[in-house]
């Protein structure tokens, strides 16, 4: 995640994609275990937007490694 510093209540996210594109990610809700901050690593799984830097997220999991983030994403918990 490169901005906000800390996640709280902003409508949008910027992240780098593994290909070192900004995205713009739209979010409606959160739920977070613990605080998302500025070089977090995230998953995003959302679709596309209107533009192709523009993502409308279902759900953003964060994490050490995106095994974590999507496991948390889908509420379960990664084998060890």
């Amino acid at each position: 995640m490169e901005w906000p510093a800390t996640l709280t209540n902003e409508p949008f996210v910027i992240v780098r994609g593994n290909d070192a594109v900004l995205y713009y990610v739209s979010i409606a809700a959160t739920r977070r275990d613990g605080p998302v901050t500025a070089g977090s690593r995230i998953a995003v799984l959302g679709l596309e937007g209107r533009n192709r830097h523009e993502i409308n997220a279902v759900g953003i999991g964060s994490g050490a490694t995106a095994e974590v983030a999507l496991a948390q994403l889908q509420d379960v918990r990664p084998i060890a």
